[in-house]
């Protein structure tokens, strides 16, 4: 695709195949090929080859990479095989994946694709980033697997988070199976691909490049693509800024519970920016991101619902209410002079004895709410 594809802002359909299968149920069907492979790799081993006494006191791993090197002893892929599969068969991660590689380019052994996806596998459900990758070309590509690019993304996908961690971080690298990935129609890998351009990772920075890619996931549905989308067209990131458009994706990402387009949103209605203006509309999102909010935003979204309370005649609250949530807001780990503040002015309005039972009420209440760590 060109560096800066021109974003179409409206919502239409894009021609790219949607993917409504959850990882899980892809490795599913990807175990069901491997599980036909097995048959293969069981009259498809070669012979043993000639070696050094030597050799066997070595782990058999690294053996393998010296004969496939050339290190200190000559270059010799046969012989790099052989040992690669002793300690593939012992369940050795990477050298499943060089054996894969040799089956699959042919080298010291026959080329056989269906062994060399067989190894990948093997490798790939270990957590190989690298084995991952190269099933999901085998997937893309067909060879030696059935062709599927549902598989194929969920492949690249699994090889691109694990770039995006440490202590494996290389987001040159992230980003190459991202766009693999997203180039096939992937929701999720679309948005992170949008979230690495945003941000200026493993991909020079470029605000139009990642709206591109946060509208296609958008369109696919993914929530988290839609309040990011949003949120650019808020702040004018690297596009116009459009209020009115900013809403009309917080309110997709809303409708799916993203509490971050929620608190968004309800901002949006109380201010009455690109939104009219409505206190009621306001606080029914900010109380439904209380109830979505992970820990990073959950007091700032109980003080605003709190402020809201306070000093709004269209929202159907009380200095109660206000209390309510501003005392929660107030409470630790997070103590801002701010929320504190807010909260007092709410007590003034009360007496002592309404005070004390709005405490015991919320503390109840955050007692059973469960602890929320992702949105």
């Amino acid at each position: 695709m060109p560096d800066k594809p021109e974003i179409q802002w409206v919502p239409k359909p894009i021609e790219l195949p949607a993917v409504s299968e959850t990882r899980s149920s892809l490795i599913a069907r990807a175990r069901k090929d491997l599980s036909k492979l097995s048959a293969a790799y069981s009259i498809a081993a070669p012979a043993s080859v000639d070696r050094a006494p030597e050799d066997e006191n070595e782990d058999p791993f690294m053996l393998g990479l010296r004969y496939e090197t050339g290190e200190d002893v000559p270059q010799d892929y046969e012989r790099a095989a052989f040992w690669y599969r002793r300690a593939a068969e012992q369940g050795d991660g990477l050298a499943q994946n060089n054996l894969a590689a040799l089956y699959e380019e042919g080298k010291g052994v026959t080329q056989s694709f269906e062994l060399a996806a067989f190894w990948y596998q093997k490798a790939a459900e270990q957590g190989d980033a690298g084995a991952q990758g190269n099933l999901g070309l085998l997937y893309e590509s067909g060879n030696g697997v059935p062709r599927d690019h549902s598989v194929a993304a969920g492949w690249y996908c699994a090889a691109a988070a694990q770039f995006t961690e440490s202590p494996f971080q290389d987001y040159e690298r992230a980003a190459f199976w991202y766009r693999k990935a997203a180039e096939l129609g992937d929701p999720c890998a679309e948005f992170h691909l949008g979230q690495l351009y945003e941000i200026g990772q493993g991909v020079s920075q470029d605000y139009i490049v990642a709206a591109t890619w946060y509208e296609r996931s958008a369109t696919h549905g993914e929530r988290h693509a839609q309040f990011s989308l949003g949120r650019l067209f808020a702040e004018g990131l690297g596009i116009p800024a459009s209020p009115e458009r900013a809403a009309f994706w917080y309110k997709r990402s809303a409708d799916q519970g993203n509490a971050y387009a929620q608190l968004e949103l309800g901002r949006l209605y109380r201010d009455g920016v690109g939104v009219p203006a409505s206190g009621h509309e306001a606080a029914n999102w900010m109380e439904r991101a209380i109830g979505n909010a992970p820990n990073d935003i959950l007091k700032t979204a109980e003080y605003e619902l709190g402020r809201l309370c306070l000093g709004r005649a269209d929202v159907n609250g009380s200095y109660e209410k206000a209390y309510f949530w501003l005392y929660l807001s107030a409470q630790p780990p997070m103590e801002e002079t701010a929320f504190a503040e807010a909260r007092d002015v709410a007590a003034a309005k009360l007496k002592p004895s309404e005070i004390l039972r709005l405490r015991e009420e919320a503390d109840r209440w955050l007692r059973g709410r469960p602890e929320v760590l992702f949105c």
